[in-house]
């Protein structure tokens, strides 16, 4: 499986960003992993539920730190979760930690994803 193209992975970021600082649940996710909502958004499904994307294609969401090389250095899994205090007491603030680092690093200014 090839890597989501560095634009595409940017836009991916921040509109999960956007759903989490909203606190939207338009994908039936609640308190889930970041990684669960990275292919809900990239897959364009309705629900983490769903066992195929919109092009008929099965998606799995271990998949998730292969085609977002960024995200693999916070969550490999859980035995090494950055952050694990904060991950296991409060994974929105977690998850918005993580994608503003992400995007940071990526060189896009999250202080005009704000305004």
């Amino acid at each position: 499986m090839n890597i989501i193209p560095k634009k595409e992975r940017i836009e991916v970021y921040k509109r999960a960003l956007e759903i989490i600082e909203n606190e939207e649940d338009i994908y039936e996710l609640e308190s889930y992993a970041l990684c669960l909502l990275l292919r809900c958004i990239d897959s364009n499904l309705n629900s983490y539920l769903e066992d195929y994307d919109f092009r008929g294609i099965y998606w799995d969401y271990r998949e998730t730190p292969n085609l977002y090389p960024e995200f693999e250095n916070y969550y490999k899994d859980y035995d090494s979760i950055r952050f694990p205090n904060v991950f296991t007491s409060n994974r929105n603030l977690w998850r918005r930690v993580v994608l503003r680092l992400i995007l940071e690093k990526m060189g896009v200014d999250t202080i005009k994803l704000d305004e």
